[in-house]
């Protein structure tokens, strides 16, 4: 599976980057985590320009936009959601978020 096709399934939350065995014990998924760094790896830093002014990251894996039909609300103050981090509808994102 190629990194773009693990980033969209982890957004729809098709993936996950862990997964839960049968004790309870967390376990990574090789393969995600093989395409999370292969993303890393093929994307290049840019400058963001819009509502991300003065940040810079990787061009392939860009702040998440969200609207109101999403059920999801990113309040202002300084969280971004990274594309491919999967958001339940029904979560409310507050700085300072760690996701």
């Amino acid at each position: 599976m190629n990194w773009q096709d693990v980033i969209a399934q982890l957004e729809t939350g098709a993936l996950r980057a862990a997964n839960q065995d049968e004790n309870g014990n967390w376990h990574a998924n090789v393969e995600v985590k093989q395409g999370i760094l292969a993303a890393f790896k093929a994307g290049k830093n840019i400058s963001f320009t819009d509502n991300y002014q003065g940040f810079v990251d990787k061009d392939n894996l860009p702040a998440r936009q969200f609207s109101p039909e999403d059920g999801v609300r990113l309040v202002p103050g300084g969280s971004s959601v990274r594309a491919g981090a999967y958001v339940a509808e029904g979560v409310i994102i507050m700085p300072p978020a760690l996701y």
